[in-house]
């Protein structure tokens, strides 16, 4: 269980900062922005991991579409191709005879 490993290291890890701010020089006064200064740059690291994965998963589904769509226009299996084959060398004979 290695996830869950990771993640009670990194919640571990923001108690004990949140632990330090609140025991700090800064904290003796129970100034409620230096003690949430950790949970602030956790959660930037967090939106920034889920906005990367997000765009990763975006970008492998749009060079799936563009596999799919290159290979039915492109491959002689499908009907299409068949077509704009046989057109383009109906314009190539008829380019080349005049």
């Amino acid at each position: 269980m290695m996830g869950s490993d990771l993640f009670g290291s990194y919640v571990e890890a923001s108690y004990a900062t949140l632990v330090v701010a609140s025991i700090s020089s800064y904290g003796i006064n129970y100034q409620f922005t230096v003690m949430m200064y950790p949970l602030l740059i956790s959660s930037m690291g967090t939106t920034y991991y889920m906005e990367l994965f997000f765009n990763v998963a975006i970008g492998l589904w749009a060079s799936l579409v563009i596999g799919f769509v290159t290979e039915y226009y492109t491959s002689n299996a499908y009907k299409f191709s068949i077509l704009l084959n046989f057109y383009m060398l109906l314009l190539t004979l008829f380019l080349a005879l005049h």
